[in-house]
């Protein structure tokens, strides 16, 4: 449900508020909620197909163990008796107060708040194929958040002199969120019983008062010059509770410049504004920060209640605090040209940007001689150098039907400068990386055996062999960057009286994913490429050569990564949308109805389900990882809005 209010004051103020309440429930079908051993995909991929899953006539499963003796619960079973659902309330509100009582001033006052329960459970009847929870699992969970943000801004604008007009604006930032999570669990549960009390041995967990708090504060002063000139400087500060002790406070300066030329009367008077009819050329320098990866707590070493030999006790966190931790500082260099021709039928802009990012925050390992496994920290810098190009164009205009036309073209190149220690492990099972002098999250493992020029090496059996240091020891290698070489969005918006069909498709060039999905399937005899085994034109030791301890130059290609790094490029419509727009009619003063399509198709040579997806998304790790994930789903809906 939602409601909006809009109402004038008077003539120099106005008021508006904004309600949504929405209750949302789901019936999941889990990938590995409780346990790598109890999702449906892994079930299917790493699971023993010669097997059929379906239950005998007593209701029983059968075990669908994999070939090489994984433990996975049957992923019919898993669908059939295993529950997980969700339940979510949420309010969303925000009222805004906007005043102009004299001229050249105004001002404006925004109150929002945000607050959501969401109930999870998750219930494994005992006597299931599943190796962790055979005997029964019930867990209920609990989360509550609020979240509350106030920002206030005034402006004042007024001329100084003729021709030199000068812009204030002031404005200050609140954020504030808190979230409760309370959980318990039981294993070796009652049949039948689907309560958490019907367990042998209950964990209850808890954490309260996650609270964040945000500070900002800003002034900004631009001054015109005849309608050509614009010269604009600022200063940001933010301060977190989140950021160490002597980190609170950040500040962050701005300054930027532009000059429109096609208001000088040169411009006007020649024959080049009557096919470019507006050109502005600006340049800016300026400093901005980032802390959505930093917790709550992870300035501090934390602990958690346990018991220890029947008595109570606290353990601490295998993450090491971070009391000196700040957030993520960028430097941007910005230059750039907008222009519009032909009575502003066509518009481009053009933007060149060098941003240097430091303090780069990455939870890196820590020696196993502090205790601990893991640091948040600032550990390095990366550049990243890029063009953005968007086009505008209106091929199409009549009194019926108009063509609107928008293509946004960027790429990017970033770098790796400097990281404490060289090389820094950033998750999907530690092969993407950090490492100076590439681009942040290559894919840093084991690699092929090549000759002199660059070919694959094989074995008699005509197996793949992996690359050795001279000791024997393998050797690992740069062999994938998920980092795209160019993309592109491409939007066309055509209406025709009262309909209006719009198309976005997207376009992502020259990255690479490595298909864990494949590389767990055909390893475990479940994919078509395991065929080729079956069938006699792979040797028998293509994936696992069972004698790989002793040669580990020839371990089978399950053992070399970069024979799993695949091109994920793709070309996809993203969406596309039929409105009829309607107004007048029975009281409603306007309206419209259609049909919207997302994620329609995909083009690409990705042998897995869908190249973009990023599997290790939790981890801060840049895409293109997939393991076995579910897809991003194709969807169809039906929209209907009203304004009485």
């Amino acid at each position: 449900m939602r409601g909006n209010l809009d109402q004038v004051l008077n003539s120099w103020a106005r008021v508006s508020l904004n309600l949504n309440y929405n209750y949302t429930e789901t019936q999941d079908k889990a990938n590995n909620a409780t346990s790598a051993n109890d999702g449906v995909l892994t079930g299917f991929v790493v699971g023993n197909t010669a097997i059929d899953p379906r239950p005998n006539a007593l209701g029983e499963y059968p075990s669908t163990r994999s070939a090489t003796g994984i433990a996975l619960a049957n992923p019919l079973e898993v669908i059939d008796r295993f529950r997980y659902t969700q339940a979510t309330n949420r309010f969303v509100g925000s009222a805004r107060l906007d005043i102009a009582p004299f001229e050249g001033f105004g001002a404006d006052a925004t109150f929002g708040y945000d607050t959501y329960t969401q109930n999870g459970i998750i219930s494994i009847p005992p006597g299931n194929t599943s190796f962790d929870f055979r005997n029964g699992f019930q867990r209920f969970a609990t989360q509550s958040v609020r979240q509350v943000n106030i920002d206030i801004n005034a402006r004042y604008s007024r001329d100084l002199t003729d021709g030199l007009r000068s812009t204030t604006l002031i404005g200050g930032t609140m954020q504030y969120d808190e979230t409760d999570i309370l959980g318990s669990q039981t294993i070796n549960t009652t049949p039948n019983v689907e309560i958490v009390g019907g367990g042998v041995t209950t964990i209850a967990s808890e954490t309260r008062d996650l609270v964040r708090t945000i500070y900002g504060a800003f002034i900004q002063q631009t001054f015109g010059l005849y309608d050509r000139f614009f010269l604009s400087g600022a200063v940001r500060m933010d301060a977190s509770s989140v950021f160490g002790k002597d980190e609170r406070f950040q500040f962050f300066p701005k300054v930027s410049a532009s000059y429109v030329l096609s208001e000088e009367s040169f411009w006007k008077e020649s024959e080049l504004a009557k096919t470019i009819n507006n050109l502005k050329l600006r340049a800016a320098l300026g400093f901005s920060g980032g802390l959505t990866v930093i917790g709550a707590f992870d300035r501090f070493t934390n602990y958690a209640a346990s018991n220890y030999d029947g008595k109570a006790a606290i353990l601490p966190s295998a993450l090491l605090g971070s009391p000196t931790i700040r957030p993520e500082r960028q430097r941007e260099i910005e230059v750039g040209v907008d222009a519009t021709f032909l009575n502003d039928r066509i518009g481009i802009e053009i933007t060149y940007y060098d941003k240097l990012l430091t303090d780069l925050l990455i939870r890196r390992n820590v020696a196993a001689s502090t205790g601990f496994s893991q640091q948040l920290d600032n550990v390095g810098t990366v550049s990243n150098r890029g063009l953005e190009v968007l086009l505008r164009t209106t091929p199409v205009q009549t009194n019926d039907l108009r063509w609107d036309a928008t293509v946004n073209f960027f790429f990017n190149r970033n770098e790796v400068i400097d990281t404490k220690g060289g090389i820094i492990a950033l998750g999907v099972y530690g092969f993407a990386s950090a490492i100076n002098g590439y681009p942040l999250g290559v894919f840093y493992a084991s690699a092929y055996k090549r000759d002199e020029n660059g070919n694959i090496q094989y074995s008699p059996d005509g197996v793949p062999l992996r690359q050795l240091n001279p000791n024997g020891s393998v050797q690992n290698k740069v062999i994938g960057d998920p980092n795209p070489d160019w993309q592109a969005t491409v939007i066309n918006e055509i209406s025709w009286r009262e309909f209006s069909l719009r198309l976005q498709i997207d376009i992502l060039q020259g990255r690479q994913v490595l298909n864990f999905t494949n590389r767990n399937g055909e390893q475990n005899q479940v994919l078509a490429g395991y065929r080729d085994v079956l069938e006699g034109r792979k040797a028998p030791g293509y994936y696992t050569n069972p004698r790989f301890a002793t040669e580990p130059e020839n371990p089978g290609v399950f053992r070399i990564i970069e024979h799993w790094v695949e091109d994920g490029s793709y070309v996809k419509v993203r969406e596309a949308s039929l409105f009829y727009n309607f107004s007048n009619f029975f009281g409603i003063r306007s309206g419209q109805i259609g049909i919207i399509g997302r994620n329609l198709f995909s083009f690409d040579r990705y042998n897995g389900y869908d190249p973009e997806l990023n599997a290790f998304a939790r981890q801060g790790v840049p895409t293109g990882a997939d393991d076995t994930e579910t897809p991003i789903p194709r969807s169809i809906s039906v929209a209907l809005r009203i304004n009485f």
